[in-house]
């Protein structure tokens, strides 16, 4: 089974991890993250939530979002994570703030 740790370096665990904890996140919650880039913090938040919960992750890069559902699938077996490409000079997100219990970028 591939872990963040195996994709990310150490330090950057840490951080992710102290963040996600500065949020609160919680079992339940709905957290977007927007700019998620290669998901550094997606091992994080996708624990965070639990079964309950879920995580959409965005991002400009397709690319990346792919390394997200490929590295990450075997953790979301139980677990909801959405993946959407926004293009360069997007105005809006595609969702409603209020569909969100945080927001990451």
């Amino acid at each position: 089974m591939t872990n963040s740790l195996d994709i990310f370096p150490q330090h950057d665990q840490r951080l992710k991890a102290q963040l996600v904890k500065q949020l609160d996140v919680k079992p339940q919650m709905r957290v977007l993250d927007l700019g998620c880039g290669r998901g550094a913090a997606q091992f994080q938040l996708i624990e965070a939530v639990t079964d309950t919960g879920s995580v959409t992750a965005i991002d400009l890069d397709q690319d990346s979002l792919d390394f997200i559902q490929m590295h990450f699938s075997e953790r979301l077996e139980t677990k909801t994570l959405v993946t959407a490409k926004v293009e360069l000079g997007c105005t809006h997100v595609p969702y409603s703030t209020d569909q969100f219990d945080r927001i990451l970028s």
